[in-house]
């Protein structure tokens, strides 16, 4: 079946959620919310706001058809605990984790999300299927993945634009800042696209991929600068604690501006080059042990 709205949103809300049909309000929120409680808000542009509690381990959203709206929004009831209550990091700023997994989402390869902004969470991610968060006269728009465990598989997630990039946190934002509650477990595989580009005059946007755990990048992520002009953006795959990356690839390049940057910030890091594949970016390695089996050297604009 079909929900339509022009002004207001839309939203499904229970235990158990899934969505095999299309919900589309053009200029509101569609959201799927499963958990024991929900608290509903209407903000004063006609959004909803949703605050979701309870501890049911089995809160499930299944998203299978088309989610359309300005605003998408999918959540289950995640427990959270505050960084300092589970472990000291020297450096590191306070912020939350999450430490249950009190729900699932599960987006399957017929999934079909279209937004200016969008953000999922849960005690468990598995992403498929298309996000289409691009901009074809403005800058890309915003995605944030939020859960303590994280599978992107097979997807396509696009928050390009012709005015500049868009912002894609996937785990926890840029350098675990800002006070996003860390994944502790992010993988992204081999058939998977993050792109982040701009199509026109500006640069390139921002994609990360941050856990606590294990952080493994084996798709590709694109934050190219315009085609008129700009720069390339900035891509940061970094964890706590493991890094894995096999078959990744990151691709920052400016026809007429400067490369972008890749950073890798984990404590441990195993970069493994089966086959010669650019790295087209400048990259930005921290003080991590490095191991790299390479079939040529990794360095910085590699071309």
């Amino acid at each position: 079946g079909s929900l339509f709205s022009e002004e207001g949103s839309l939203a499904l809300i229970g235990t158990q959620v899934e969505n095999k049909g299309k919900l589309v309000a053009k200029a509101g929120s569609v959201s799927l919310i499963s958990g024991e409680l929900v608290t509903l808000d209407f903000t004063g542009e006609g959004l909803m706001q949703f605050s979701v509690e309870g501890s049911l381990k089995d809160t499930v959203v299944k998203q299978a058809g088309v989610l359309a709206g300005s605003f998408v929004e999918i959540k289950t009831a995640a427990a959270r605990k505050a960084l300092s209550d589970l472990v000291f990091l020297e450096g590191v700023e306070e912020g939350e984790v999450f430490v249950e997994e009190n729900g699932r989402v599960k987006l399957v390869p017929t999934s079909y999300i279209m937004a200016s902004e969008a953000q999922i969470q849960s005690g468990s991610l598995e992403i498929r299927g298309l996000m289409d968060l691009s901009n074809e006269r403005g800058i890309g728009g915003e995605l944030k993945l939020l859960g303590r465990s994280i599978d992107i598989e097979g997807a396509l997630i696009d928050a390009s634009g012709y005015a500049g990039g868009g912002k894609i946190l996937v785990g926890g934002a840029y350098q675990g800042k800002e006070g996003t509650p860390w994944a502790s477990s992010v993988t992204m595989d081999s058939t998977s696209l993050i792109e982040a580009s701009c199509s026109g005059q500006g640069d390139g946007g921002l994609v990360v991929l941050w856990s606590k755990d294990m952080t493994r990048f084996e798709g590709l992520i694109e934050t190219r600068g315009g085609n008129l002009g700009g720069s390339g953006g900035l891509v940061e795959t970094s964890s706590q604690g493991a890094l894995l990356c096999e078959t990744g690839l990151v691709v920052t390049q400016a026809p007429l501006g400067a490369y972008g940057n890749w950073l890798l910030d984990p404590i441990e890091i195993n970069v493994i080059l089966a086959a010669p594949r650019a790295r087209k970016a400048e990259v930005l390695l921290t003080d991590a042990p490095l191991a790299i089996a390479t079939a040529q050297r990794l360095q910085a604009n590699a071309m």
